[in-house]
């Protein structure tokens, strides 16, 4: 069975575009549209960013480009700007690298770079413990999750990414975020697409054992036929 293909809503910081024509301030501007149009929010960001005066402004202009990056489907701008970004940011900035190490995770996984994605993911998992957090984030923690989840699926680690599910699971139910509902309902939808695929394993395995008896070939020419790719997706 093939895995559903998602395209989720994961770092967004406003959600419309009510009153952007009185909005003077262009980095404001720009983190008011990234939702509602992420093209115009790229190209006010993209002017701004060349006469910006600090570096606080410089890595939320950076952050709205990376996250539109994403949104356009321009995974060249989005390790770009998203590295960028990650140069920029220092200590304090424990939230937005957060956020931009799960871009950049997720830009891989759809380029399918699995091993790259677990790099970024890795780095975010580790900043989510940091006493930085507010528990009121459990939004952004169900993402990086459900990233980690997805990307150990892909990599047909089942029972790792199950416990990634249960985890982004559980940040998700617990989050007020209006996208949380939506997220869960995925996490759940593609939990259980795991299950399916770990089910299905179990039977080939045993289905492939009673051959054994069957045909009367021995363990390692059956394990050379029917694991080995597996085992080139495992590596």
């Amino acid at each position: 069975m093939k895995q559903i293909v998602i395209l989720l809503l994961f770092f967004f910081g406003f959600l419309g575009n009510a009153g952007t024509q009185q909005i003077k301030n262009p980095v404001d501007k720009a983190e008011k549209l990234m939702l509602v149009n992420p093209k115009s929010a790229f190209q006010i960001a993209e002017k701004a960013y060349q006469n910006s005066p600090d570096r606080k402004t410089k890595l939320r202009l950076l952050f709205v480009m990376t996250n539109t990056s994403s949104m356009l489907q321009n995974p060249l701008n989005v390790i770009r700007y998203g590295n960028e970004a990650l140069s920029v940011a220092n200590d304090n900035d424990v939230v937005t690298k957060i956020k931009i190490l799960g871009i950049l995770g997720n830009t891989y996984q759809a380029i399918k770079l699995n091993e790259k994605t677990r790099i970024y993911l890795d780095k975010a998992e580790l900043l989510l413990s940091s006493p930085k957090i507010p528990d009121s984030l459990s939004y952004i923690k169900g993402n990086i999750y459900y990233l980690k989840a997805m990307n150990y699926f892909n990599s047909l680690d089942s029972d790792i990414a199950l416990s990634y599910f249960d985890k982004a699971i559980n940040q998700y139910l617990s989050s007020k975020h209006p996208y949380a509902e939506l997220n869960l309902k995925l996490a759940y939808l593609n939990r259980a697409f795991t299950l399916i695929e770990q089910a299905n394993l179990s039977a080939s395995i045993c289905g492939s054992a009673v051959g054994v008896h069957r045909t009367g070939e021995s363990e390692d020419l059956l394990y050379s036929k029917k694991y080995r790719p597996f085992q080139r997706h495992i590596t």
